[in-house]
């Protein structure tokens, strides 16, 4: 049974989601329209991706660790994995990876402030990240938000952390202002930077975007609700990591109004991961098993089934 094959963390689980995940890189950025050019540096820039990619599901790890959920962990690569295979774009996004990759780990320095050690330290970390991710993907500053929830429930009754997120992009600042005077004898202006155009309606509803982005909304809504909604009790910790993870994701969808237009359908890939983590927690405590497989293998095929049909441009 799949679910029963998941709930495990063998090697060979881990196996299967990099597999899938390879086999899926190889098709969406090797084939049709995709077929390289310029070999073979093409090639090693691709393979230099997929394995940044490899070290995401790798750092997720991490997120997941906070919640005592190393014994799950298979189920949120493999539904992470599955997310990115329904929108082919995701895994051709090769700006967008290193972002993400940011954001992991500015997401576990927060998460990780529940332990109240090093409290300062974790938090100059996370709002670090989220302001150095912006400077590869400007909309992303409104990630930098995180951190602040993450006060407001470890350590609110502390002014002084207030004002550490501030140090941490000022910090980012200033160091992107001495790379400009020494690149471009100029100073870096981030009103100028951070300019954004909302996008209108028909740029949110192209194919590429809309089916993927509705996929993964109809499954972390049920995945939340049914967590909700089930007799499992939630310790006050994992309740936190789950508030922050569902602002993380209403940040990621709010993100994708301002996005440009050529990378709308990429950024899905900021929304997989808290979605993912929920799925995980779904299939670990709701004791539900003809249902979850149906679920699970409906999720399967729909991702695969959309992805493909985006590849050859079939819807």
């Amino acid at each position: 049974m799949l679910t029963s094959f998941f709930r495990k963390s063998k090697p060979i689980n881990f196996l299967v989601v990099f597999l899938l995940a390879a086999i899926f890189y190889s098709v969406y950025n090797f084939t049709g329209s995709n077929q390289l050019t310029n070999m073979p540096y093409g090639y090693v820039k691709k393979i230099g991706f997929f394995l940044l990619y490899l070290a995401i599901l790798f750092f997720i790890n991490f997120v997941t660790s906070i919640q005592k959920a190393k014994n799950r962990v298979t189920y949120v690569l493999f539904l992470f994995t599955l997310l990115c295979l329904a929108s082919p774009a995701v895994f051709r996004s090769e700006g967008l990876l290193l972002s993400v990759f940011l954001i992991i780990l500015g997401l576990r320095r927060t998460l990780a402030l529940q332990t109240g050690f090093f409290f300062s330290r974790k938090l100059f970390d996370a709002c670090f990240c989220f302001t150095l991710v912006s400077l590869f993907f400007p909309p992303a500053i409104i990630f930098i938000l995180i951190p602040f929830v993450g006060i407001a429930y470890y350590c609110a009754y502390n002014y002084k952390n207030w004002f550490i997120p501030l140090t941490a992009i000022l910090a980012v600042f200033t160091l992107t202002t001495c790379v400009y005077l020494l690149t471009s004898n100029t100073f870096f202006s981030p009103l100028e930077f951070y300019q954004f155009i909302p996008n209108n309606f028909d740029t949110l509803l192209q194919s590429s975007l809309i089916y993927p982005l509705g996929l993964a909304l109809v499954s972390g809504i049920w995945f939340y609700t049914s967590l909700v909604t089930s007799q499992k009790k939630f310790s006050q910790k994992e309740r936190r990591a789950n508030y922050i993870l569902l602002v993380t994701l209403g940040l990621s969808l709010l993100m994708l109004s301002v996005t440009p237009k050529a990378m709308v359908s990429q950024s899905l890939l900021f929304t997989y991961l808290p979605i993912a983590v929920f799925g995980g927690q779904y299939f670990q405590n709701v004791k539900k098993i003809r249902l979850n497989e149906i679920i699970l293998l409906t999720l399967i095929v729909l991702s695969l089934t959309i992805g493909i049909l985006i590849q050859w441009n079939l819807i």
